[in-house]
């Protein structure tokens, strides 16, 4: 793309003055046919290039690999995983920042009625001891998990700093 300042526009003279932006071949001939002058570009970084810029970029056509990112709401819902061939639904927590959290039990505040879709999902109900045992049980493992990964991680750095 280039910019043009129209000096002779051949149909519209209340266009004479003003700046457009057009592809460089029409720009090249519009100036040989002596319509037009080549409006030189503001440099780079300064106020008026980010002006020039965003003008520019307000007319721009999407092209077919832009794709808009939809953001997750926050709140919770339920998600299914595939484990050994099996489906498992979990509940997800959408926090702000984008950060996701996936539940095996049930976390605290979550909605009664995401409770409810995951005990239909899942074909039990939540209520039973039985059931209430296996997602603490479920819990705890993930959570030692998690701490034998963080004390394997601190461990793995004291090689390197002596500590």
């Amino acid at each position: 793309m280039s910019a043009i300042r129209w000096t002779n526009h051949p149909d519209n003279p209340l266009l004479n003055g003003t700046i457009q932006d057009v592809e460089q071949v029409e720009a090249k001939l519009r100036a040989i046919l002596k319509q037009a002058v080549f409006e030189p570009r503001a440099n780079y970084g300064t106020p008026q290039w980010a002006e020039q810029r965003r003008a520019r970029d307000a007319n721009r056509k999407a092209y077919a690999g832009d794709t808009a990112v939809t953001p997750l709401a926050v709140g919770f819902g339920v998600v299914k995983r595939q484990k050994a061939g099996r489906d498992f639904y979990y509940i997800q927590e959408c926090l702000t920042g984008g950060e996701t959290r996936l539940w095996q039990g049930i976390p605290p505040n979550c909605p009664e009625t995401i409770v409810k879709q995951l005990q239909e999902l899942n074909g039990m109900n939540a209520d039973t001891p039985e059931a209430i045992e296996a997602r603490r049980v479920a819990q705890c493992e993930i959570e030692n998990k998690r701490r034998e990964g963080q004390a394997a991680e601190k461990n793995g750095l004291s090689r390197f700093f002596g500590k």
